[in-house]
């Protein structure tokens, strides 16, 4: 799986920095537990056939699940939001939000 590396920093559309190339998320949803936050997010891959699920722990992405449709993405997003409500986590849909990352990618 491939983690990026860096500061996630919540702005005003939804949208991604990979490796210099913005990309708009299909979904985004922001997740809070006191003071730690979590974010899982669908993309639409770059050469748009098919998605990317993202889930973010701390300072590090990760892609969670990749699907050839929205849907099936959006299923692995929907999981992983159930799973952290069940554990007390505090989660809403984010509409207009700019995510930021660094390009550098971890394998």
């Amino acid at each position: 799986m491939l983690r990026l590396a860096g500061l996630l920093v919540v702005l005003g559309f939804s949208s991604m920095t990979f490796a210099g190339i913005e990309q708009k998320a299909a979904a985004f949803v922001l997740c809070k537990n006191k003071k730690d936050v979590r974010t899982i997010r669908v993309l639409n891959k770059f050469d748009n056939k098919g998605c990317m699920t993202t889930y973010s722990k701390g300072q590090l992405e990760e892609v969670v699940g990749e699907g050839r449709s929205f849907n099936g993405c959006n299923s692995i997003l929907k999981s992983i939001q159930s799973n952290l409500e069940s554990a007390q986590w505090s989660c809403r849909n984010v509409d207009m939000a700019q995510v930021m990352v660094s390009s550098e990618v971890v394998r």
